[in-house]
């Protein structure tokens, strides 16, 4: 990870712990892997609600991938030998 990611991500941390006022009419979605730096500051609140979602199934990527190409005119190549998946 070079410097510039790095300041980014420490940069976005420092953005979330200067959330320190009370969200109300605000909904504040934050995606992030459990236990990392931003999961900590974000789990100090106490007027957070954490949801942990498990990984999608495959059929459900596909799913997904084949709706998003679909708009473009494109199609995804799911053959044995060539899994785009």
């Amino acid at each position: 990870m070079g410097f510039a990611s790095r300041y980014s991500l420490v940069k976005s941390i420092m953005d979330i712990q200067l959330l320190y006022f009370p969200l109300q009419n605000i909904v504040f979605l934050l995606s992030c892997v459990t236990g990392s730096e931003a999961h900590r500051v974000i789990s100090r609140r106490d007027d957070v609600m954490q949801l942990e979602l498990k990984p999608l199934e495959l059929l459900d990527k596909s799913s997904i991938v084949k709706h998003n190409l679909s708009k473009h005119g494109k199609e995804l190549d799911e053959s044995p030998f060539n899994n785009q998946v």
